[in-house]
């Protein structure tokens, strides 16, 4: 893998099996460098400068690892023998700074490239990838396809080190590359992982540097992301959790890592936990489509979409346990059809919620304007599912039917029901049982971030 600039953007580039010199007919390429190129599928004989124009507008629009920079070379592929470039067409292509043209013919042994950006040595066609600064700190580890199957490796370049010293470098993909059909409706859609989510060939570390110290690199992905992966997503990075998914406060309790910044009003906002990473990357980066995770405080913190499902919905499998009565994989997205369209894909449910509660303890709120937004989605769901809301006051219904002997208000009687059901399951279910191997294997007590202390 080697790293390229160009003038509009940082590229690095990847093997591909896709053509060599051999097989195209003629060398391409003088074996020399690395030489910026672009792909173009051919439908007809003739070749204008419309066409040309056309379709360079399509990558433009479509895909942000392409650039003007890759016209230093044209590849033109299933092209017949009776091909004709027009003379304005030509001088189209030069204006544009194209110093060679080659042609890939239609009936060649050579699998299909997909259209896009290239890069040419010593006649091999090489992956492009755009890289991007990871500005508020919101991944652990940049991610590439691995050698196996669904497998990934850690991204080993460093592209704004002198500009943003403590960044990670994340690389992307060109979206000309990937085409969504029926058997990969994500296909080519990038996705970012929680690092509490085993990556095939990656280390997981749910924000422990013990943690991600005493295990290996896993073998298989959890469920939830080969699901992903064989729809079609590409992953294109791990991103920071707090400690084993705990509840933290940015900065005082990240200890082992720095936490993200949340990217709204001055950035020096709460990230919320445990999925901060996760959320303020899809937040941040409008080159990221979807990351996972669990979702409601994070979400609502960045001011973006999140999906919790219900348990079950989605296998845990392969996943950092915290609770079987909490856990369970959710999703963010900057949009509601993103979201919608990850959920059709991996969950695969076609059940309808058979009633709306509308909690009359919350709603309505003295927020005039909020109000009424509140009110416009939920007629809009009552019409979407075909049923009226159920207004409902929990207090007044917990009051009525509360154990005997209980004189607590519910907000006070359900304060701590989550640490006290939650933290038993996490000691006995996982974290016991690393503490005790890391002492085990290194002769000393594994080093964690203040909240989770108190658990030794």
């Amino acid at each position: 893998m080697s790293l390229l600039s160009s003038s509009s953007a940082k590229s690095i580039v990847r093997p591909s099996s896709v053509a060599d010199k051999t097989q195209l007919g003629k060398p391409i390429g003088d074996g020399s460098g690395f030489e910026p190129c672009s792909v173009i599928d051919i439908s007809s004989s003739q070749i204008t400068s419309d066409f040309l124009r056309r379709t360079l507008s399509r990558f433009a629009r479509s895909d942000d690892v392409w650039a003007p920079d890759f016209l230093n070379c044209v590849i033109f592929q299933n092209v017949s023998e009776e091909i004709q470039i027009a003379d304005e067409a030509m001088f189209y292509l030069k204006h544009r700074g194209a110093t060679q043209i080659y042609t890939i013919p239609s009936d060649s042994s050579l699998e299909r490239c997909p259209e896009g950006p290239y890069f040419l040595n010593a006649g091999a066609l090489l992956y492009a990838y755009r890289l991007y600064p990871d500005l508020n700190g919101a991944f652990v580890a940049a991610t590439v396809e691995g050698d196996e199957p669904y497998s990934h490796a850690s991204l080993d370049a460093s592209a704004y080190g002198e500009l943003y010293p403590s960044a990670l470098t994340i690389a992307v993909p060109s979206r000309l590359r990937f085409r969504p059909s029926t058997d990969t409706p994500l296909a080519g859609v990038r996705i970012a992982v929680k690092d509490i989510m085993d990556l095939k060939g990656m280390k997981t570390g749910a924000s422990s540097r013990a943690y991600t110290e005493l295990y290996g690199p896993r073998r298989e992905n959890a469920a939830v992301i080969q699901t992903l992966l064989e729809l079609g997503a590409v992953v294109v990075g791990k991103t920071k959790t707090t400690q084993f998914a705990d509840s933290e406060w940015a900065t005082c309790d990240w200890v082992d890592y720095h936490a993200p910044f949340n990217p709204r009003g001055d950035g020096y906002l709460t990230p919320s936990g445990s999925s901060s990473g996760s959320a303020a990357a899809i937040a941040s980066y409008d080159w990221l489509d979807l990351t996972m995770g669990s979702t409601r405080a994070p979400a609502a913190a960045q001011g973006i979409y999140g999906m919790r499902p219900s348990l079950g919905a989605g296998s845990y499998e392969g996943i950092i346990p915290y609770s079987p009565l909490f856990d369970t994989p959710g999703s963010f997205a900057r949009d509601a059809v993103s979201l919608a369209t990850l959920a059709k894909a991996i969950y695969r449910s076609k059940a309808k919620s058979r009633r709306i509660l509308y909690p009359t303890d919350f709603w309505p709120v003295t927020h005039t304007p909020s109000q009424a937004l509140f009110d416009s989605f939920v007629k809009k769901l009552e019409s979407f599912l075909v049923i009226e809301r159920n207004e409902l006051n929990l207090e007044q219904l917990w009051a009525n039917t509360n154990p005997e002997g209980t004189q607590e208000s519910l907000s006070d009687f359900l304060e701590h029901a989550f640490e006290w059901a939650a933290h038993r399951d996490q000691w006995t279910g996982f974290f016991k049982d690393f503490l005790q191997e890391y002492e085990n294997k290194y002769q000393k007590a594994a080093i964690l971030n203040p909240q989770l202390r108190f658990k030794r």
